[in-house]
């Protein structure tokens, strides 16, 4: 072996300089399912569409556990029956359904927020919504994020964009003295302007999923019939709004104010309804001071009227008249409050009426101007609530098209399986639940299903046949779900999981440990190709290469096999629970960021850049190139049926000779090599290593139209596919190749 100590200083060394855009979408793989990722023959060139991915944030640290579903119900599988089992954590502790690829990780470790940039960003995923929807916003979780995601393009790498999705209701609906949801994010992220060139952009503004009520400062009045203030439950009461009547509230303020809005019932209506509004000085004789009609209204809406301007403190009176369909005004029937008093049909009546009143300031009018907003629809699982300008994220197939305000097609969402049954949302953990084996109409049969994911297929099949411009996949790392031993009509003695339960009745597509593994990110993958199409592999331009470490030969060569920059595992973070527990591993070393091959002269060349110069060579594991030579993932380890390994000084051409006994989730035979077929001719220098690998010594295997290909830097540990996923670098990235293809 030549080992120089030079750098290579030609004039065409800025085309070796790694691009933003490495090209994944003409990788190649085959999963461990023998699904193989369709290429542009297949699925048509690329098309101006866009994926996001439902994110979350709340495994943060400092919790109990972790108390893994899928490792006790494997322990005790009637666990369901004992309440009392030692297997579960304490009634509203979090439980993990099944333990991630990564290992039970925190949100904030940077190493797994690099390498789910890099997975995502690879698959397609142009964006990654963040679930703040239940009033948290887990700041210390997106600033870890944000930081490591602009560490990576910092590299020259690509990161999804970020959005966030906030609570459902259409106004606030309980006094909240820091703030609502979106003004925290505002406070917090967006105003002070941090990543700016990470926020999701849609019509050339950052995307919210929020109601532009949540822009509001806290009301000025606050008037709740139907929250917790109330304690006697007889006494809250939905009164129905008839036609040809009115309902209205007559209150009195010392603040002036710029908006209202109010608890409207339907009754679960399945007919969106509708009311007109109208604001009166002083009482239901006074002045109009503003109207508006209200439509699409959804059960228990917090509907809105917005005035033109802020008015002065005062007496006034709200009505509501002309319903369509199945409407009411959330009230109380008896009692009295210091700022509202019931009305019915311009009368006064006991009790008083849900009411908020809110204010303006400048905070609240730029953030109205600077969002882009889609409203989040939930409860959409039996029939969306499909309103224009409202996003869903989780539906039951058939998913309904949802429309931009204009009208005009904007989304569809994806799910891998939903919290839902035939009578609508349930718990994962009740009987019913829509899993990860469900398909036309039922959870199928057959246990081995689960790792085929046809709930998934099926929701994807549909967006494929609608083609919407955007679809919303729901979801990624969505591990943790709390034990709640009694929630909504469920009760269990055990606990309701209600978003997850274990590995067939969860819905992250994240790779896991055991089970299905890294399935659904392959199938993630697989559709997002043929929603989005992909470009062709280009050709190989061969020329003849002398193998002298001067590199100036291969500036002819294309392509360039581009691979992440700034990938290599490299990790030391706290795991999840209180027993100090860390997950590290340095195992990164060499960052792989470009590769070329080319034949010439009866010989297969392979060229391989580092971003930094190579390390020396030492041990077993360094600078590996594994060759795929009949593109066949069933033969060979990994689908690998030939190796270049690094050995004393050395690079040797080794044939694959491993047992046929395969491991789960790995197409192929098990890790073992022959013993060297030929020296391979290699010259090291600077960040840049070449070889030459005579034809000869492939015995024949070697295919006339191509090969398949990688480059793993100390990556081998498990020797099986989570290699190269966990450990060093690989290029391409997990079980990915290149495809050298040869005219």
């Amino acid at each position: 072996m030549m080992r120089g100590l030079f750098l290579s200083v030609f004039a065409g060394l800025a085309a070796f300089a790694h691009a933003a855009d490495w090209m994944s979408d003409t990788w190649v793989a085959t999963d461990g399912l023998g699904r193989q990722l369709p290429l542009a023959a297949e699925v048509g060139a690329p098309k101006d569409r866009q994926v996001l991915m439902f994110y979350f944030l709340w495994a943060e640290a400092n919790k109990p556990g972790p108390f893994d579903m899928a490792k006790a119900l494997a322990a005790d599988p009637e666990l369901m029956s004992h309440p009392n089992s030692p297997l579960f954590g304490p009634p509203f502790s979090f439980h993990h359904w099944g333990e991630p690829l990564f290992g039970y990780y925190l949100a904030d470790d940077r190493a797994v927020c690099r390498k789910h940039a890099q997975m995502l960003s690879d698959a397609g995923v142009d964006g990654i919504v963040f679930d703040v929807s239940n009033g948290p916003i887990y700041e210390n979780s997106w600033r870890a994020l944000l930081e490591a995601f602009a560490e990576v393009e910092a590299a020259g790498g690509k990161a999804p964009k970020i959005a966030f999705l906030c609570p459902f209701n259409r106004t606030p609906s309980l006094r909240n003295s820091r703030g609502t949801v979106l003004r925290r994010l505002w406070r917090q992220l967006y105003k002070p302007g941090l990543h700016p060139e990470l926020w999701y952009r849609h019509n050339g503004k950052p995307l919210i999923l929020s109601y532009p009520a949540y822009a509001d400062p806290s009301p000025v009045c606050f008037v709740d019939a139907i929250g917790d203030i109330v304690k006697d439950e007889a006494l809250r009461k939905a009164v129905r709004l008839m036609p040809g009547h009115t309902l209205g509230a007559r209150f009195a303020l010392t603040n002036s104010f710029a908006a209202l809005s109010i608890s409207m019932p339907t009754w679960r209506s399945k007919t969106l309804c509708g009311v007109t509004l109208s604001l009166r000085q002083e009482d239901p004789a006074g002045a109009l001071v503003g109207t508006c009609r209200v439509s699409n209204i959804s059960d228990n809406d917090a509907v809105r009227l917005e005035l033109t301007r802020e008015v002065p403190a005062g007496t006034y009176y709200l009505e509501v008249s002309d319903p369509v369909g199945t409407v009411g005004w959330w009230s109380r029937t008896s009692g009295v409050s210091r700022v509202c008093a019931a009305y019915a049909d311009g009368k006064p009546v006991p009790g008083y009426r849900h009411l908020h009143v809110w204010t303006d300031d400048e905070d609240a009018r730029r953030i109205r101007d600077f969002f882009t907003f889609r409203a989040p629809t939930c409860g959409g699982y039996l029939k969306s609530v499909n309103l224009p300008g409202a996003w869903s994220w989780l539906e039951n197939h058939p998913q309904d098209l949802h429309h931009a305000p204009d009208g005009s097609p904007e989304m569809m969402c994806v799910g891998v399986a939903q919290n839902s049954g035939f009578k609508g949302m349930q718990p994962m953990s009740q009987p019913g639940a829509m899993g990860r084996r469900w398909h036309d109409g039922a959870n199928d049969p057959d246990p081995a299903m689960i790792a085929q994911g046809p709930n998934f297929q099926e929701q994807w099949r549909r967006a494929l046949e609608v083609d919407p411009p955007l679809v919303f996949v729901t979801g990624w790392n969505e591990w943790i779900m709390q034990r709640i031993i009694d929630y909504h009509q469920w009760h269990h003695p055990c606990g309701n999981f209600v978003d997850q339960f274990n590995p067939e009745f969860s819905r992250d597509a994240e790779p896991m440990r055991g089970h299905f593994g890294d399935a659904y990110y392959w199938q993630l993958i697989q559709n997002v190709r043929r929603y989005k199409g992909v470009r062709a592999i280009p050709a190989v331009s061969s020329a003849a290469i002398t193998i002298d470490g001067r590199f100036d030969d291969w500036r002819t060569v294309t392509p360039e096999f581009q691979d992440t920059p700034g990938d290599p595992m490299r990790r030391d973070h706290p795991a999840w629970g209180r027993d100090g527990k860390r997950h590290v591993d340095h195992s990164g070393r060499n960052d792989i960021v470009m590769a070329k091959t080319c034949r010439a002269n009866g010989e297969v060349y392979f060229l391989v850049r580092t971003r930094a110069p190579l390390t020396d060579p030492s041990g077993e594991d360094w600078m590996r190139l594994f060759i795929d030579v009949d593109r066949d993932a069933h033969t060979g380890w990994c689908g690998y049926d030939f190796m270049v390994a690094h050995e004393n000084g050395k690079a040797v051409l080794r044939r694959h000779a491993g047992a046929s006994t395969a491991v789960p989730n790995q197409l192929g035979g098990a890790f073992g090599w022959s013993a060297p077929l030929a020296e391979i001719r290699c010259a090291i220098a600077g960040d840049a290593l070449e070889l030459a690998i005579p034809e000869a010594a492939f015995k024949g295997a070697l295919r006339p139209d191509g090969f398949d290909f990688k480059w793993a830097d100390n990556c081998l540990q498990s020797l099986d596919w989570t290699d190269f996923t966990l450990h060093g670098d690989a290029a391409p990235n997990d079980r990915f190749n290149y495809r050298a293809i040869f005219p």
